[in-house]
Order: C-alpha cells, then sequence, then structure tokens
C-alpha cells in the first residue's frame, strides 16, 4: 500500500478558521494493482492560524500512522520468504561536491554523510536535539557552561577508539566554519578536553538553542578522528572519510557512484530511532549512490526494478506510477525554495541596497514561479513563513504584509529609489537542480517587467557551490535550503556566507533567543526577527516543497525522515 499525505494551507480573507481531511483514490483502478490511497489534510484560516495548523498536524500524524499500519502489515506478507538483500541501490541524482559534513551546505552530501557521521547530538523526528554520541549532557542555569560525557566504546571506522580529543577537536573546526555557530560562539571560545570522555565549553554569552545549533544537519558537526580535522584542507576538506556511523565509506568512483559498507563495530545508542537521532543499524551489507542525473532515466530504472531506492521522480513523471506493482512513490526531503540576495558589504552587488531588493520583492509572482519549479501543486505551499509548516512552534505570520504582492507599481517606485542604474543584475542557476533552472528564468522575466536587465549564467552545482559564496561576481540566485530545527540556523540568515545578511536586529533579537529562560520566549522573539528580515526583503520564499521518491514494493520498515533514510528497513530479493 503506498500513502500520499498532501498538506496544505489557505488564507482567506474573511474566513473562518476550519480544518479538514480528505481522503482521494486514483480515479482509473488498473487490474492487479497494490492498493494506494491519498489523504489531503486542508486548513483555511485567518492569517496566524497557528492553532489551525497544529491540529493539521495532529490529524497528519494519525492518518499517517494508520494507513502506515496497514501498509506494514501487507508489504509483510508479500515479501515473506523471501531473502533479505544485502546489497541496496539508490539512484541519486546528484554527485556531492565533497563528503565533508562541515564544509559543505550540499544537501547531496548531508544525505550520504549521514550514514558515515555522526555527532554528539542529533535532531529527532520532532526537531528536537537527542543524545548521540554523548551518554549525557549538562549545563548550567544560564546555557554559558555546558559538558558533554562521551558514550565509551565507540569506534571509529579504523578500529580506534573515539575519545574527547577527536570530539574537541572536530567541533572547534565546526564553531571556525559553521555560519550559524559563529553567532554563538564569537570570541573564540574552544570545546575543550576534561578526561578521555568529557568535553567542555564555556560560552562568553548565554544560549539556551546551543544543542539545536549542534544538531543542525547542514554544515554538520560531525565527529572524526583528531588527526584527520588537522589534516584537512579548508578548500576541499577531510583527506579520509572516517566517522563513527552505521556505514563506513569504501569507494567512490567520479561521475558514476558512491559505496558505503555496513560498519560491524558500530555502537548504537540505546535510544530508539527517531528522525536523525537513536539506534541507526542497517539490515544490509553495502549501499551504493548510483549517479543518474537524467530524470528520465531515473523514473525508468524505478519501473523496471533497477535500483532499490530512487531520489527525486521528477513530478512531470508520477503518473507513470499508476498501477505500478513494483514500486511506490513516497514523500521525500522538505526544501524551501527561494531568492537568495548576495549583500556582503563592500562586494559592489546590487543586492545590497535594501531598496533594490523590495523593488524585486514586489515584481515577483510567487505562484507562477513556484507552479514552474514544482508542477504538482500539492507537493508545494506558498508561505512567507521562513521555517517549514509542520513546525507550528516557529509558526508566524510577521511576513504578510510584504509577501507575493505582484504589486509593480510599488516594485518600481523602490527600483527609482534604489541605487539601481539600469547595469546588469546576475544571476546564476544549474541544470541538475531543474527547480533551480525553472525558477530562475521566471524570475529573470518578471525582473525585466520593471525594467531589470538580468543576466544569467548556468553552470554546474558543484561550480555553482562555489560561485555563491564569492558574491563580488553575482546579485542573486535561486536555491533550495533544507529543514532547520531552529530559525538561528537558517542559513540564509546567517552573516558569513549564503546570502551574507548583516542585519543588527536580527543579529540582536537572536541574541536575545540565546539568552531566553525558556523555548516559549525564544519563539516568541522569532516573529520579530522574521518581521525585521522581512522589512529589509533579506530573503524570499519561493516555496516550502517536498521532493518525490520511488522505493521498491520489496521493502518493508522504511521510515524516512526528511529525504531518504534507510537505517532499520529491509530490502528483500526480487
Amino acid at each position: 500500500m503506498s500513502l500520499f499525505v498532501i498538506l496544505s494551507q489557505k488564507k482567506e480573507e474573511n474566513s473562518s478558521p476550519h480544518v479538514g481531511v480528505r481522503i482521494f483514490a486514483p480515479q482509473k483502478k488498473e487490474e492487479n494493482s497494490s492498493p494506494h490511497v491519498g489523504v489531503r489534510i486542508f486548513c483555511s484560516a485567518k492569517k496566524g492560524g497557528i492553532v489551525m495548523k497544529k491540529r493539521l498536524i495532529s490529524l497528519l500524524m494519525v492518518l499517517t500512522l494508520m494507513v502506515s499500519l496497514v501498509g506494514c502489515a501487507e508489504e509483510s506478507t508479500s515479501n515473506e520468504g523471501k531473502s533479505v538483500k544485502q546489497d541496496v541501490t539508490v539512484a541519486w541524482d546528484i554527485e556531492p561536491p565533497m563528503l565533508d559534513p562541515t564544509l559543505t551546505t550540499s544537501t547531496a552530501a548531508r544525505d550520504i554523510n549521514k550514514y558515515i557521521y555522526e555527532g554528539v547530538v542529533e535532531m529527532d523526528a520532532n526537531f528536537e536535539p537527542q543524545p548521540q554520541l554523548a551518554e549525557k549532557i549538562e549545563h548550567n542555569d544560564d546555557n554559558t557552561e555546558w559538558t558533554f560525557y562521551l558514550r565509551k566504546g565507540v569506534k571509529f571506522h579504523d578500529g580506534t577508539e573515539m575519545k574527547a580529543e577527536d570530539v574537541a577537536a572536530s567541533l572547534n573546526r565546526w564553531s571556525g566554519i559553521n555560519g550559524s555557530a559563529k553567532l554563538i560562539i564569537k570570541n573564540g571560545e574552544k570545546f575543550e578536553v576534561k578526561d578521555d570522555y568529557t568535553v567542555t565549553i564555556k560560552l562568553d554569552t548565554p544560549c539556551l538553542l546551543f544543542l539545536y545549533y549542534l544538531a543542525n544537519p547542514s554544515q554538520f558537526a560531525g565527529i572524526t578522528k583528531k588527526s584527520i580535522v588537522e589534516a584537512a584542507d579548508s578548500s576541499s576538506g577531510y583527506k579520509s572519510i572516517i566517522g563513527t556511523g552505521a556505514m563506513k565509506f569504501v569507494e567512490w568512483k567520479q561521475n558514476e557512484y558512491i559505496k558505503l559498507e555496513k560498519f560491524a563495530d558500530y555502537s548504537a545508542p540505546s535510544a530508539k530511532l527517531s528522525g536523525f537521532a537513536g539506534d541507526k543499524t542497517v539490515n544490509f551489507n553495502t549501499l551504493t549512490f548510483y549517479m543518474v542525473n537524467d530524470a528520465s532515466t531515473r523514473v525508468a530504472g524505478a519501473l523496471a526494478d533497477q535500483y532499490d531506492f530512487v531520489n527525486k521522480i521528477s513530478y512531470d513523471s508520477m503518473n507513470q506510477f499508476d498501477g505500478v506493482t513494483n514500486c511506490s512513490l513516497t514523500q521525500g526531503q522538505y526544501m524551501i525554495g527561494g531568492l537568495i540576495f548576495e549583500k556582503k558589504e563592500g562586494c559592489g552587488s546590487y543586492s545590497e541596497d535594501p531598496n533594490f531588493r523590495r523593488a524585486v520583492s514586489y515584481a515577483l509572482d510567487i505562484n507562477e514561479i513556484a507552479k514552474a519549479q514544482v508542477p504538482n501543486s500539492d507537493y508545494v505551499t506558498i508561505d512567507s513563513d521562513y521555517m517549514g509548516p509542520f513546525q507550528t512552534a516557529w509558526d508566524t505570520n510577521a511576513g504578510d504584509a510584504y509577501y507575493n504582492k505582484h504589486d509593480l507599481a510599488k516594485a518600481k517606485e523602490y527600483l527609482a529609489q534604489s541605487k539601481y542604474d539600469g547595469g546588469t543584475v546576475k544571476m546564476v542557476t544549474n541544470t541538475e537542480y531543474p527547480d533551480m533552472y525553472n525558477g530562475t528564468l521566471v524570475v529573470q522575466k518578471q525582473l525585466e517587467a520593471i525594467g531589470i536587465k538580468v543576466e544569467v549564467e548556468v553552470m554546474d552545482w558543484a561550480t555553482q557551490l562555489t560561485r555563491i559564496n564569492q558574491p563580488e561576481t553575482l546579485d542573486m540566485f535561486v536555491s533550495n535550503f533544507g529543514v532547520s530545527p531552529i530559525p538561528n540556523t537558517l542559513l540564509f540568515l546567517t552573516p558569513g556566507r549564503t546570502g551574507f545578511t548583516h542585519n543588527a536586529a536580527i543579529s540582536s533579537i537572536f541574541d536575545q533567543m540565546g539568552a531566553a529562560k525558556d523555548m516559549t520566549t525564544a519563539q516568541s522573539l522569532w516573529k520579530e526577527a522574521q518581521k525585521a528580515a522581512w522589512e529589509e526583503a533579506e530573503f524570499i520564499p519561493l516555496g516550502h516543497q517536498y521532493t518525490v521518491v520511488s522505493k521498491s514494493s520489496r521493502v518493508e520498515n522504511y521510515t524516512g525522515f526528511m529525504g531518504l533514510t534507510l537505517w532499520g528497513c529491509t530490502v528483500y530479493e526480487p
């Protein structure tokens, strides 16, 4: 059985808030097809309907559980008597630039690295940090002194035991690279070794949210050996790929595949798997990610049962899976798509000027852009909120007054007040991510409608990752960002990279959030920070979207979380 859960929200003026469920089946039922059901959960609320979203999420969780229980029973019967497959295959959409979890912001790298590396804490299914390599964590009353007691007997993939010196070295490197970490470790504070299994740090400023920073999967604080940290290159990253995860790196054949192997000495924490946290034991010997850049080739591979999993099925190919019994579609990775302005002080970009950014914001028709990026409207939500629609604790409508206005007269007013002099605005994009490419072309067209000349340079994704951190070479770009446990770790709001947001009001509020005594206070402050970001048009969301993944009908106990997560699942032979 396959389940489609579609979450949508409508904000209608003068409407009474309500929440509902719509269950639907395919119009045409094929013989011998596996049953599947669609569930649309919808919410129509006045702006600020946080309660409605919470009810919506609750319904989502209940329905997912109910249908998944039926599906698990069904899958168990269909695979009864089959041998467990030991060599699992994935058709991957794009080659990562590197396998250094801390240096790169690439989600393609993140989703492979998560099998290799672990952190002292990791994010669970509720986006809360949980101990992973740490056994226990203590902090003082004002959240400035933190002590991490490490689990004993945890081994690296080379057979050596993980010690405090490895953890301290890895975390000190992370704090010097990660843009979000620099918001809380401002004065060169260091993680210190107290003994072989204890690491401490004393922060100059309080940080209630410290563990959330450590659990953030982007530019992840993955732990490796001290010697590998010391030998790392500042540009290309780690020279050896060794972690403590359930799988170890075996081989990377460029443009062909990346192969991982089960780590026999993996030391799992006692907690059950939840999200990225807990017991990550795998039930197979090897996991091979085949680089299949062409979307139609990935679809053909899924339909032919060539791969056990296929990442990023194109939205316009989904109907090819109707009536298919050997595989099914499921929700993949959550991303927020957005327009990022290169605004590093002194870089010479037009985007340094807030009036220019406001002009761009008012010129955009987000509906048209989102349709170009995600043709299937069931997989995208248009919302001014910077956080995911499922993260109700951080929900705010603080940007609604500025978002998706498509007011060309207003846009031209701001453009006239800006420093734009009729020159060429430079954007970069790539074809490996069709949503980014298609969205960029629509943005170009819409900006030209108010008199902005736009030049789009197309390159490969690896080159674009380098270029976006060279703000003197471009003005803006369209990209996607994965889930963030807290707003403070959103890459596009950090001063160090990916947009170079230097906003004194936001920085001040983030400091107040760190100094807050409880999460309720921190969440309330976030509303002020997002309002400050929108007033300066620091970032423009182009849609909260989900990718689509294909998995074989030979797969059981799959519990995907924010993309392909294969811990604990079992794949059977045909």
